[in-house]
């Protein structure tokens, strides 16, 4: 789909491609399995690479997209970094709030937290990671209802959409306190406010 969209004339967009959950640290030929997709199905010529990930804080976009659409693929796992020459970056070189790794799985906390790591930002680039985790009671309430008969009732979308209809909000809030971030991460994004959060802050 980027592949054809990419082909399309006249585009100047750039398009973030993620690449998480993997086994990549144990199974590496996974990795190599990526990068050859990617120069096969986006192109070579279409993948954006910084020189670092710090240059790409000072980077303007009619730099990028002045040629035509540019892709940067982002990789989110912590445990594992892309070779050097890859057209991968790890977003390891994004700051974030630094919130437990489990998640929060209310809105007032998550937002507490990434308005907390803005507070303290020292890092160029910073991610705000705008996404709400199931936590073990949510998985047991859902088992116990599943067990009793009642309907299939799906969580991660429900947290999904919470978080998604309080982003813009947060957003604003951000503005008002003169933040700046460079990346956010969403679920469901299709049903959340990014690309119209995006147009606005550009």
């Amino acid at each position: 789909d980027v592949g054809k969209f990419l082909a399309l004339p006249g585009g100047k967009e750039l398009i973030f491609l993620e690449v998480s959950h993997t086994n990549f640290a144990v199974e590496s030929q996974g990795c190599a399995a990526v990068v050859a997709a990617l120069n096969q199905y986006v192109g070579a010529a279409n993948l954006y690479v910084p020189d670092s990930i710090d240059s790409l804080a000072t980077t303007v976009l009619s730099s990028i997209t002045g040629n035509g659409s540019q892709v940067i693929v982002l990789n989110t796992d912590s445990d594992y970094t892309y070779p050097a020459g890859s057209p991968v970056l790890t977003t390891s070189g994004f700051q974030t709030s630094g919130r437990d790794a489990e998640g929060v799985d209310t809105v007032p906390l998550l937002s507490q937290a990434e308005m907390q790591g803005l507070q303290n930002r020292t890092s160029p680039l910073y991610r705000v990671n705008w996404t709400l985790t199931p936590q073990v009671s949510d998985i047991v309430t859902e088992a116990v209802s599943r067990v009793a008969g009642n309907p299939n009732n799906p969580v991660l979308a429900d947290l999904a959409g919470l978080a998604d209809s309080a982003l813009q909000g947060f957003v604003q809030q951000v503005q008002a306190n003169d933040y700046t971030f460079n990346l956010i991460t969403v679920d469901w994004y299709e049903a959340s406010p990014v690309v119209e959060i995006a147009m606005q802050l550009s």
